[in-house]
């Protein structure tokens, strides 16, 4: 008797687990919490912000900047971490391999994603394998002269450049890099032959060149020529940008001149790609209020962005970074500079 009342027991509760199971497995059961339900909790610990550039240098002083304002926001704190080589594709290889759950994102550099791929082999495909977050600031490029040079005008020095072929000499520090490629593709639109003289030792190098005379023309950011060209001693005389910028608010562009060339370096946010849509939307939020952040914009004035903050959302960072790759693409190639197979 004893072991029947311990048969019907025992088969009530397996009757019940079974329901239960059941339940639990059924076409109308709900779903346990997705990626998205847990993304509106992220994030629940540091995030690591890689910078691929030294420290100290324009590219990771605009980190610093933002990641001490998007801790604040984000409630966790956000740590820059410096991996350099390779002309920042080690750092950009990192973070694009790693998993892309927002703990470890990367600041956007427009190089390695449009001309580096070109003219080196890299370890990733930089329109596949990244997520643009956001865009924060540009730093433009502007055609300079020596302020004793005879040209004060963009048309000035055009037709005397027509007239002297192959005479005018003009420095740049990255030989197929960003600046490289936007002379070339002025000097292209525009009919130019000239010669170019490259200097390793980055944009100052160029500058002094330019004061000594030893070159006619460099190019270079705005904030690169600096003070020079605040008080006199350059002359800027193109800009290549959509609009003017607000350094040189006399400057034209080279699109007002009649020539479609417009390339900058992008300072933003990316992540590897497969990065879910809500913590995207989370970074992307999270940076764009970083950017009126007043701390932000007392750091970004130190490191001189404050006048080249320009916001895009990921997907027309997207678009601006691929037509660019696009774009450079045939003329890296027509210069030789192109990366052997």
């Amino acid at each position: 008797m004893k072991s029947k009342k311990l048969f019907c027991w025992s088969l009530v509760a397996i009757l019940a687990l079974s329901l239960a199971l059941a339940g639990c497995g059924g076409k109308d059961a709900k779903p346990a919490k997705d990626a998205k339900q847990d993304g509106a909790k992220y994030p629940t610990k540091a995030i690591t912000l890689v910078c691929q550039f030294a420290a100290g240098g324009s590219t990771d002083l605009l980190a610093r900047a933002l990641a001490n304002s998007a801790s604040k926001i984000l409630g966790q704190p956000v740590v820059v971490e410096n991996k350099v080589g390779a002309s920042g594709t080690i750092g950009t290889d990192y973070v694009l391999k790693s998993k892309p759950d927002g703990y470890t994102l990367l600041t956007t550099s427009t190089g390695n994603f449009t001309s580096t791929p070109l003219v080196q082999k890299v370890p990733y495909d930089p329109n596949k394998d990244v997520r643009h977050i956001i865009n924060i600031a540009t730093h433009q490029i502007i055609l300079v002269v020596n302020a004793d040079s005879p040209w004060k005008t963009a048309e000035e020095f055009i037709a005397y450049v027509k007239q002297n072929p192959g005479k005018v000499k003009y420095g740049q520090n990255s030989p197929g890099g960003t600046t490289h490629m936007a002379m070339e593709s002025f000097r292209k639109a525009a009919g130019l032959d000239m010669k170019m003289v490259p200097f390793g030792g980055g944009a100052s190098e160029v500058v002094a060149a330019l004061l000594g005379k030893h070159v006619d023309v460099g190019v270079m950011h705005p904030q690169e020529a600096g003070e020079h060209a605040v008080n006199g001693s350059l002359r800027p005389l193109l800009v290549f940008a959509e609009k003017r910028v607000k350094t040189f608010p006399d400057v034209p562009t080279a699109k007002e001149k009649g020539f479609n060339v417009v390339m900058g370096v992008t300072k933003g946010i990316s992540a590897p790609a497969g990065l879910p849509d809500d913590i995207a939307a989370k970074l992307h939020d999270t940076f764009k209020k970083v950017m009126d952040d007043p701390d932000f914009k007392a750091a970004a004035k130190k490191t001189g962005d404050l006048d080249y903050l320009e916001y895009m959302s990921g997907a027309d960072t997207t678009k601006f970074l691929q037509n660019m790759y696009k774009e450079m693409a045939p003329l890296i190639k027509e210069l030789g500079l192109d990366k052997k197979k």
